[in-house]
Formats: structure tokens, sequence, C-alpha cells
């Protein structure tokens, strides 16, 4: 069965392994470059494939895999009248930087509705905050939310914690 349209299929396994064997030999300083020809010449000999299957089974699709590895991955190619090999670009990303990924969509409205029941639900206390630092969060809470201030004094949450 192939996928739909909108289904992107992943490569085997063994491909990574190729285009991380070749990113590893070619690393300098957290970047690489691995030209396509080397990509699609290294795995269709080590799975005895001809080059343009490697092409035709979408095997150079390996970018996601790599950014969800905590790499930056860009493929170039060049335009009309610019001369250089198409290729791979490999950045290591540092713990402190985050993938450059879609946002999830976030649901406003539910979002703001949860926060205003939980800030009226009556509790507050947590054991492994100081009470200043819950009183200061839940006051940031309050405002974000556009909490009229006093209704947790009037529901009687938070009593005692100050």
């Amino acid at each position: 069965m192939s996928p739909s349209p909108t289904q992107k299929k992943t490569p085997p396994p063994s491909v990574f392994k190729v285009m991380r064997e070749l990113v590893a030999s070619k690393l300098v300083e957290n970047k690489a470059i691995v030209t396509q020809e080397e990509a699609v010449n290294a795995i269709s000999k080590k799975l005895k494939c001809s080059k343009a299957a490697v092409v035709t089974r979408h095997y150079l699709e390996i970018e996601d895999v790599f950014r969800q590895e905590g790499w930056d991955v860009k493929y170039r190619k060049p335009g009309f009248n610019e001369k250089f090999e198409a290729n791979f670009r490999f950045k290591k990303r540092s713990l402190e930087e985050p993938a450059k990924a879609k946002a999830p969509a976030v649901n406003c409205a539910k979002l703001l509705k949860a926060v205003r029941e939980l800030y009226k639900a009556g509790k507050w206390e947590c054991n492994t905050l100081p009470a200043k630092v819950q009183v200061k969060l839940w006051t940031q809470l309050r405002d974000a939310a556009q909490i009229q201030v006093g209704t947790a004094t009037k529901l009687g949450v938070g009593a005692g914690i100050e």
C-alpha cells in the first residue's frame, strides 16, 4: 500500500545509518556538508540498489529525522545560473537552541477557560515552592488571564499561604 500524497514515507533505517556515517566523516566544529552525489553513491552502495532507486524511493528525504535528533539541516541545490553541487548542510544544535519547527496550534479560548477555572478552584498550595514564589506565579497567571484582582480573596482561595 502506498502512502497518501499527504503522508511522508520515511526512508529505511539503513539510509540513516549511511547518512550518519557520512555526516560524522565530514564533521568539523559541529558542521558538515554532504553532497547529494556522495549521499546517493553511499546509499546505493550500502543498499545494493541503483542510484535512480535512491531518488525515486525518496531515500534522500532525511531532514525531519535529523532535525528530531538535534540537527539543523538545509538542502541546497544550484539555481538557474549557479554552479555548485547540490548538498545537505548539517549543523548540530546546542542544548539551549530549540529545533526550528512549527509551534503547535494553541486553542487560546480553551486555555484561557482552563486557567480561569484553575485559578478559581480553591487550592493554591504547592509544597515544593516557597509561598512567595507561589503568590508571584498565581499573580502572573491572574494578570495574564485578565482575572479581576480580588477574585481569589472573595472565593477564599490561597487563604493563609502569604
